[in-house]
């Protein structure tokens, strides 16, 4: 008898210790289906596989009691009768995720109090749950842990004990909370903070033991959201902070801990009055933004700031009136876009900025000049100022020599010289429009005239003289795309400008052609198609100046020593005077 009640002692030990089963996981859709589960799978402990709980019959769980651990995912979806966890009390481990969704009853989490480690997700969307209690033994979540549609929790009181999410941490569109409170011992998370779309949230309190975002920081679109001074802890974070459409954000305070950056965007906070909290950051990998902030007057706060390898894109900030605040910036790898800020008067505040991109200042009201741009840069993809309609200099430019692509000078209504572009060396695409107090193109005479493919000068109403070295060179190459027109007289077709580039120089009689070789040339030209000896030979350059003057010339003329430039070749014999165009190179 002894014997047989020692057995009886080691095989209910046995069954009381973990158990595995349902290695292909399990899928209950019905209340019978869980109430069998005792009987269908007797000491079952550990579920292998997946465990999913889905359907509109569901209205306990008690049945599950004997399970501790979850290696698969233990999903619970669409139970619109089940109204909390009982049943679920033994389970301390879910190794991969734990989706709550859907579960439109579902009031409390309370029967998950034994869990302290989820491996995968969690996920707890649109339930009516009103906190967290049940949580109380999580500590760590192996990977995101997700809030959202939950209309009706108010706090996050529950989960005070986590302290870790290796994943991201997601709140999104829960209406009623108006504080993060719950996450006092929080202090990492592995990939991204998201705050989004809480229509009744004021502030970030709750997040104040919160030192490492390893990547990135998301706040936007919380309408009632005025400051982030809970994140005062953060010093590690080296992502991106995108802080976008907080329509009642005054202040980014709370962000003083941050060094460095890959992105930083700024947009749609009609209230932030300044950028106070970015005091500390040195270095933007990426691109930097700053959108439709209504209430910055400047930039002040970003007076570390000192280089940005992307872009700096300040657009439609419409109290914007100069850039003071970026007074440490040196550098911009990329574009420098400064667009529709229609109270910017200067470019104040940027003195320090030596190299840069690209250059495209567009639709700014009020921009009167580019006092500020003081930059050293030689080589940058392009420069676009257009539609500045007060604009009246563009001094500031002189370093440039080299533009990779477009040289666009468009719809500046009130400006009057292109001085600042007398550095420029190289411009494929040249287009001058649009510019109504334009009266010539001094100050773009030094482009090589081999360096454009296209240019366009036209409805500028002013522009009477075009006949600068560079223009006259390129059409008399002719080898690319031109087009001018409706300017003022003397710039007002091709045929206009190319009369002005030879005024000065002898007319040719008609009816009678050489034809110079090479041409373009850099030594020595050969003159062909002369019926006899040729009388005299002249070259004048583009001010109509006789720079080479031969008598009984041979038809072949040394022109190595000329200096690069267009020049008109007069021949003449028997009587007859013909012109043709050189360029030396």
């Amino acid at each position: 008898m002894t014997g047989i009640l020692v057995c009886l002692s080691l095989f209910v030990a046995m069954v009381s210790h973990s158990q595995t089963c349902l290695p292909e996981g399990i899928t209950f859709t019905t209340q019978s289906q869980i109430d069998s589960f005792q009987i269908n799978y007797p000491g079952c402990t550990e579920i292998e596989g997946d465990m999913i709980v889905f359907g509109e019959e569901i209205l306990s769980l008690d049945s599950l009691y004997s399970i501790h651990k979850f290696q698969g995912r233990l999903i619970i979806d669409s139970c619109i009768s089940l109204k909390n966890l009982g049943g679920l009390h033994n389970v301390d481990i879910v190794s991969n995720d734990l989706i709550l969704r859907d579960n439109v009853s579902l009031n409390s989490l309370n029967g998950l109090n034994s869990l302290h480690y989820v491996g995968g997700d969690i996920s707890v969307v649109n339930s009516s749950i009103i906190n967290l209690a049940g949580l109380e033994a999580l500590d760590s979540i192996g990977e995101s842990l997700i809030i959202q549609n939950n209309d009706s929790i108010i706090s996050f009181l529950g989960i005070d004990n986590l302290t870790n999410i290796s994943g991201s941490l997601r709140i999104y569109s829960n209406n009623r909370i108006s504080e993060i409170i719950g996450f006092n011992s929080l202090e990492s998370i592995g990939v991204c903070l998201l705050v989004s779309e809480n229509d009744s949230l004021i502030s970030l309190d709750g997040l104040e033991q919160l030192s490492i975002i390893e990547s990135c920081l998301t706040i936007e679109k919380n309408p009632l959201l005025t400051n982030i001074t809970a994140l005062g802890n953060v010093d590690s974070l080296s992502g991106s902070v995108e802080i976008n459409e907080n329509q009642s954000l005054t202040s980014l305070i709370g962000l003083e801990g941050i060094n460095s950056l890959h992105e930083l965007s700024i947009r749609n906070c009609p209230n932030l009055v300044n950028l106070n909290g970015l005091n500390n950051l040195y270095s933007v990998e990426s691109n930097v933004l700053i959108i439709n902030d209504d209430a910055l007057t400047n930039l002040t706060g970003l007076n570390h700031l000192s280089r940005i390898n992307g872009f700096l894109s300040i657009q439609h900030n419409y109290m914007l009136y100069n850039l003071e605040g970026l007074d440490s910036l040196a550098e911009v790898g990329g574009t420098m876009a400064i667009k529709y800020n229609d109270n910017l008067q200067d470019f104040v505040g940027v003195e320090n900025l030596k190299e840069i991109g690209g250059i495209s200042f567009l639709y700014n009201a009020s921009l009167v000049s580019l006092n500020g741009i003081q930059i050293e840069s030689n080589t940058i993809s392009g420069i676009n100022i257009m539609h500045n309609d007060n604009l009246t200099s563009i001094s500031g430019l002189d370093s440039i020599s080299d533009i990779g692509y477009n040289l666009h000078i468009w719809g500046n209504n009130s400006l009057t010289s292109l001085s600042g572009l007398n550095g420029v060396k190289n411009a494929p695409q040249l287009f001058i429009i649009e510019n109504n107090s334009l009266t010539n193109l001094s100050g773009i005479d030094s482009i090589a005239a081999s360096s454009f493919f296209s240019v366009r000068i036209m409805d500028n109403s002013s522009l009477s003289v075009c006949s600068v070295q560079s223009i006259c060179e390129y059409l008399a190459a002719s080898s690319g795309a031109v087009e001018i027109h409706d300017n003022a007289t003397g710039c007002n077709s091709r045929q206009e400008v190319e009369e002005s580039c030879t005024v000065g120089i002898p007319k040719a009689i008609n009816g009678w052609y050489v034809s110079i070789f090479p041409n373009p040339t850099s030594s020595e030209i050969t003159i062909s198609g002369v019926e006899g000896i040729i009388d005299e030979i002249s070259i004048y350059n583009k001010l109509g100046q006789k720079v080479i003057h031969e008598d009984k010339a041979g038809n072949t003329i040394d022109v190595s020593w000329l200096s690069q430039g267009l020049y008109i070749v007069e021949v003449l014999w028997d009587g007859h005077r013909v012109r043709e165009k050189l360029i030396v190179q």
